[in-house]
């Protein structure tokens, strides 16, 4: 709360970088339903963020979605881990080839 904007840009950042990581899983991955899988996850992750964002910024109209591991819904947090979850599978699938 004290960091303001310096803060906010860092959680963007790391929003940003888990994207780009998700689509660097993907384009890793041989098979056309892993790389679907991989780019779907990280998509769904940073649209989740920028919707939220946007809403708070008042670019677009506020909606009932939290802010992936930032704000409190349990089922939100448990659903953010099962797509990280998922990403880091297919990471480890690729070192193992």
């Amino acid at each position: 709360e004290e960091m303001g904007l310096i803060a906010s840009l860092m959680i963007m950042a790391c929003y940003v970088m888990a994207f780009w990581r998700g689509i660097c899983i993907a384009l890793s991955c041989p098979q056309e339903k892993e790389l679907l899988l991989a780019a779907g996850c990280s998509a769904l992750l940073l649209m989740q963020a920028f919707i939220i964002i946007a809403g708070v910024t008042k670019f677009l109209p506020l909606t009932g979605i939290t802010l992936p591991f930032i704000s409190y819904g349990g089922s939100s947090m448990v659903s953010g881990f099962i797509l990280l979850g998922m990403l880091l599978s297919l990471s480890k699938e690729r070192k193992n080839v």
